[in-house]
């Protein structure tokens, strides 16, 4: 996938390309996104939850550097 953290905190409401990057990568890593279409609604939130939560990271449904580095290291990029 190869994206680099966008240097802000990913969240409920977020809409853009690296919202799109993290719904694809939570769903490759076994996170249900619902669909993914680049807007970080309560499906992704929870999912993010869900992944912070199995990954030992503070669990705020938040995408952050941290979240974001175990992620894309979940993925392999």
């Amino acid at each position: 996938m190869g994206y680099e953290y966008p240097g802000y905190l990913l969240q409920n409401y977020c809409e853009d390309q690296a919202v799109y990057g993290i719904q694809q990568a939570l769903q490759a890593s076994g996170f249900s996104v619902g669909s993914i279409d680049g807007k970080f609604g309560p499906a992704t939130q929870q999912a993010v939850m869900g992944f912070q939560s199995a990954n030992g990271l503070t669990c705020d449904g938040v995408v952050g550097p941290n979240t974001w580095n175990v992620l894309m290291c979940a993925i392999g990029c």
